[in-house]
């Protein structure tokens, strides 16, 4: 994993993730962007305000759902750490339902990115 920055100061990474890695970055990802759905569905009566928010938490989850089912395991991404950011959120709110058998490949995700864009 490595840094680079442009001259306009975008901050790019470079990260890999083996398959492990990327079956729980995918999983966690469809699951929270399945949850902010259901909870835009039901937040339809509750105010515009409201409903307005919970759709773009929707929305936002769904393309983060998308930008990683770009991802291969093994190749290297170079990504700014801005789109890398949601990846990280997604995985935070999957942690109370991650298995034993995706502990591992979890931590890891979660630490490669972490070190990426802490």
């Amino acid at each position: 994993m490595s840094r680079c920055e442009t001259e306009a100061g975008t901050r790019y990474v470079k990260v890999t993730f083996d398959a492990d890695e990327l079956n729980v970055i995918r999983t966690a990802c469809a699951t929270v962007s399945g949850r902010e759905h259901d909870k835009s569905d039901a937040m339809a009566g509750s105010g515009l305000e409201r409903a307005a928010r919970q759709a773009r938490k929707a929305s936002d989850a769904e393309m983060t759902d998308k930008l990683v089912s770009l991802f291969r395991a093994g190749e290297e991404v170079l990504i700014e750490c801005e789109d890398l950011a949601p990846v990280l959120e997604s995985l935070k709110a999957y942690e109370p339902d991650v298995s034993d058998e995706q502990a591992g490949a979890f931590k890891r995700a979660r630490e490669k990115i972490r070190r990426c864009c802490g």
